[in-house]
């Protein structure tokens, strides 16, 4: 028992020094400046995966410095002769003017310009900043969240457990007994974003886009939609709302924090800082996101068939004493 204490004590301390150096693995490489201090940073974690990413938790902040490299410009090459993203900007601004003459939507109050201390970290060349709003063709607006009944209806209402994970899952819904029409904006479109209006302080401002059939949900009060100009690439806003600046920029204006149901407004989700980078970068960002992503994936099933071994080992030992 006392070697077994020791052992113990030994894994420890090991998985607290291998927390440690990960997370300082991942500040060097988030805040290299330089390309070959950025190379050098990148090296280290490459030459000691295997040790730093035999534990799930690991994997977990992975994934956010994943998103965050995505964001910063820094997981993918610039290509300076692509078309900048103020040009990009410029053809979102139409797209609003038309729609606003179509009388598709209506014209909103331009948002202050954003202010230096609001901006996280400096972006590439070619890049802008803007406020979320700019990128909106429709919302954010607030869903209806009417009664639930025990019995199946033509509409099914979308409960916050249906976007909390940051992907959609339809199957957390109820249905309801309401009239609403074919062309109200409550239904979901393919392509509306979803943001968690009120939960706990971790799922506040959470995004996830839906990408099923029209008309087949309506979301509750606790959400808001909206919808972004065709001349973006969603799966990069989306990303860019999941990274941890946007996160802590919403967390930080939820009203409410010490209950247990902070909200953020209509106004703080349009003031949301996004960064933008010119179209077939925004392309080829999403592509190696999702190719990393789908690695950790796979990691993280690695680690749980190894730790699954272990036990039967265990229990195969254990039954031989």
């Amino acid at each position: 028992m006392d070697r077994c204490d020791e052992l113990e004590k030994l894994r420890a301390e090991r998985e607290k020094k291998r927390l440690v150096v990960h997370t300082a693995a991942l500040k060097l490489l988030l805040e290299a400046q330089e390309r070959v201090s950025f190379a050098d940073a990148w090296q280290f974690i490459t030459r000691h995966f295997s040790e730093l990413y035999s534990a799930k938790e690991n994997i977990a902040d992975l994934r956010k410095a994943i998103l965050l490299l995505a964001v910063m410009g820094k997981l993918v090459p610039q290509d300076l002769s692509e078309t900048p993203a103020c040009e990009l900007l410029k053809e979102i601004a139409a797209e609003k003017q038309r729609l606003v003459k179509e009388g598709k939507i209506k014209a909103s109050k331009r948002l202050p310009e954003i202010k230096p201390e609001e901006v996280p970290y400096q972006l590439p060349e070619g890049w802008e900043w803007r406020c979320l709003d700019e990128l909106l063709v429709f919302g954010p607006t607030n869903g209806f969240s009417p009664k639930p009944v025990d019995y199946e209806t033509p509409i099914r209402s979308l409960t916050l457990s249906a976007t909390t994970s940051g992907t959609f899952r339809g199957e957390y819904s109820k249905f309801v007994n309401v009239d609403i029409s074919l062309d109200s904006d409550l239904w979901l479109q393919y392509g509306d974003i979803l943001v968690q209006r009120g939960n706990t302080l971790e799922y506040v401002g959470v995004p996830a886009v839906y990408r099923g059939k029209p008309n087949q949900y309506i979301y509750p009060d606790l959400m808001m939609k909206l919808r972004l100009s065709s001349e973006l690439d969603i799966d990069f806003i989306y990303h860019a709302m999941s990274s941890q600046p946007s996160r802590d920029f919403l967390r930080a204006r939820a009203s409410g924090t010490s209950s247990t149901m902070p909200k953020i407004n209509q106004m703080t989700l349009r003031s949301l800082p996004i960064p933008i980078p010119p179209l077939h970068e925004q392309h080829r960002i999403v592509a190696k996101i999702d190719q990393l992503m789908t690695l950790c994936d796979a990691l993280e099933q690695y680690i749980e068939a190894a730790t699954t071994k272990q036990t039967f080992l265990l229990i195969a030992v254990m039954a031989q004493v």
